[in-house]
């Protein structure tokens, strides 16, 4: 990627190891507005630039905002450059839009071996007030998620995380 050229944020959620995450109340400091670094403060950053009277302050937002930018992929020459071969994604409570569930099918090629990489995202934006301790992946969605992405058990490593926004 050229030296001048701005990552695209799903493309940091998917290839940062460190996500920052805040508690209630407390924001991602951005430490340098020009250079962001990471998922985390490029997030904030770019919050931190939407008018607050617009859908940031909703919950849906964030699920609707995710979903958005894992569906363009295809259409992007992201899928290529970060060699995403399929996307996989489920809304649970699609009534209140809270819960945004992601995979992402990644091959990667180390020391000339190419490898899976099945990256598991979760968008969280339940009030805090609710329980949200047991927010996972059921064994009957990881199955599911095995067949339509043509995965066995055997070809890949597992890497995810579960990000909570509250607003």
């Amino acid at each position: 990627m050229p030296q001048n050229t701005k990552q695209e944020l799903i493309e940091r959620l998917l290839t940062d190891d460190k996500i920052v995450s805040s508690s209630q109340g407390e924001y991602v400091k951005v430490s340098n507005p020009k250079n962001p670094q990471g998922f985390s403060e490029s997030l904030a950053l770019l919050l931190s630039k939407v008018p607050t009277i617009h859908s940031p302050l909703k919950p849906e937002f964030f699920v609707h905002f995710f979903l958005g930018s894992a569906l363009t992929l295809p259409y992007s020459k992201l899928m290529d450059e970060l060699s995403i071969k399929d996307i996989y994604f489920k809304l649970d409570n699609q009534q209140s839009s809270s819960c945004l569930k992601l995979v992402f099918n990644i091959e990667e090629n180390i020391n000339g071996k190419i490898n899976r990489k099945i990256k598991f995202v979760i968008i969280n934006t339940a009030p805090k007030s609710k329980n949200t301790d047991n927010i996972q992946f059921t064994a009957e969605e990881i199955q599911e998620v095995y067949h339509k992405l043509s995965l066995n058990k055997d070809n890949h490593k597992i890497d995810g995380q579960i990000l909570n926004i509250f607003t």
